[in-house]
């Protein structure tokens, strides 16, 4: 059936069913309560990860699409909030000359304002230690909030960045506020 369909209709489709999913997830969520993992990033998840990114990054922030994506030559780790298929957050790292980078940070707009965000950069975070003793970051207002809890610090002022701010930050090891912390988070999820 589908080869009967234009390219873009099929994506039409692959987005109405993702939403479709999701909306389904949320709804069952209610009754019960949805265990959220954070962990490292499985190959299996990327295409559904770069389609989040885009999505908010271009959809959202107007960000261009080009310079969205991390380029494959450099090093970079990723992890991934879910809650069984269904794909909730993202955060990287990422090393440019010779400094690790914290950021590509989005939760689906759908899940956000639970503490999703926050267990995913306390996951990474804790994770980025074992590689450096300092992120690099450039975070919009929400971000700030959760990174400055977290231990992080303004380093400057905000910038426009394609509209919205950015503030530079960073976080140190010892600055870390979040060790010890759990790494996997059990949340009721609300209308």
């Amino acid at each position: 059936m589908l080869k009967l369909l234009k390219k873009e209709e099929i994506q039409n489709v692959i987005d109405g069913l993702r939403t479709l999913r999701l909306s389904a997830f949320r709804k069952n969520a209610v009754q019960n309560k949805a265990r959220v993992q954070i962990e490292s990033l499985k190959t299996t998840y990327k295409d559904e990860i770069n389609h989040l990114i885009k999505d908010i990054f271009s959809g959202e922030q107007n960000i261009p699409p080009h310079l969205v994506p991390l380029s494959a030559d450099i090093p970079q780790k990723w992890w991934i909030a879910r809650s069984g298929e269904y794909i909730l957050g993202a955060v990287a790292c990422w090393k440019e000359n010779e400094t690790w980078h914290w950021g590509r940070f989005v939760v689906d707009d759908r899940f956000r304002g639970l503490g999703i965000g926050k267990s995913l950069a306390r996951h990474s975070l804790n994770q980025m230690w074992q590689e450096t003793d300092e992120l690099q970051i450039d975070a919009r207002d929400t971000t700030v909030g959760i990174l400055q809890n977290l231990g992080g610090e303004i380093l400057g002022e905000k910038m426009d960045f394609y509209g919205m701010p950015v503030t530079p930050m960073r976080m140190t090891q010892q600055q870390f506020r979040g060790a010890g912390e759990p790494e996997e988070l059990i949340i009721p999820i609300t209308q």
